[in-house]
């Protein structure tokens, strides 16, 4: 798991005096083999700009069964991403140019402005991805744009017609509690963005922010989550249209050539 480093001008976090990798303090040990099988493959690599992990890993709040996510910085034109099994460790590695990182994060995509701005940069050879790590720390804490007046209309009408729906149905029918789990899902979203508070992907994170922000909501998503109700759902899902304007029933676009 030694690195040669000589070719290596290194800017971000250096390799120890064994020119070994400097693993992120808070990592536990079972990725840190698989890790360093990354780091020593990419090192080896004259394309290879800097390499960069993130996610529950790093953070030290890995779950038995998480990932170990690693985005890769090179020269060239080419992206590319895999999936595959390190010493018992899933990798998802992901690699593309200087200029496909940046441009994703200039357009504000929120996934790869979160892994830039909370990752740990584990080697940098130009310099270049530090300087982009700290654009997106910028953007990461000015929060994303607020979307168009558009996206709130549409979503608020899709909203209020899944509650209508769901209105309709059997509380105790299977349909109605798949239809309630969705609908709370959507509208947990809709209040990120209505909140501006970057989205992400697992809902425990949208959660957890939910909860930070604004308890009393947190509550009524709770009482579903631990009931199914879909009248719950329901209650979750009108507080948060309540701070929207509530339910939306008439909704249309501006005509466009198609």
């Amino acid at each position: 798991m030694s690195v040669a480093t000589e070719s290596a001008q290194v800017y971000a976090i250096a390799p120890d005096d064994d020119g070994r990798i400097a693993f992120p303090p808070a990592m536990e040990a079972r990725f840190r083999p698989a890790l360093a099988a990354v780091y020593d493959e990419m090192l080896a690599r004259q394309d290879a700009i800097a390499l960069l992990c993130f996610g529950s890993a790093p953070r030290g709040e890995a779950k038995p069964n998480s990932d170990l996510d690693v985005f890769a910085v090179i020269h060239g034109t080419e992206y590319w991403r895999q999936s595959r099994m390190i010493n018992g460790v899933e990798v998802q590695l992901q690699v593309g140019p200087l200029q496909f990182w940046r441009v994703q994060i200039e357009k504000g995509h929120p996934v790869l402005i979160d892994a830039f701005a909370t990752g740990e940069l584990l080697f940098d050879r130009t310099g270049e991805a530090t300087v982009l790590k700290r654009d997106a720390e910028e953007r990461y804490h000015r929060g994303p744009r607020e979307p168009a007046p558009e996206y709130f209309e549409r979503q608020r009408y899709m909203i209020t017609n899944s509650v209508r729906d769901l209105e309709d149905m059997s509380e105790d029918s299977v349909e109605a509690r798949m239809l309630a789990g969705v609908m709370v899902l959507e509208a947990l979203n809709f209040w990120g963005a209505n909140q501006l508070i970057w989205p992400h992907r697992k809902p425990s994170v949208m959660l957890r922010r939910l909860q930070g922000r604004d308890p009393s909501l947190a509550a009524k998503i709770e009482s579903f989550y631990a009931s199914s109700s879909p009248a719950h759902a329901i209650a979750f899902t009108d507080a948060v249209l309540e701070q929207a304007g509530g339910r939306l029933y008439v909704f249309s676009t501006d005509p466009e050539p198609v």
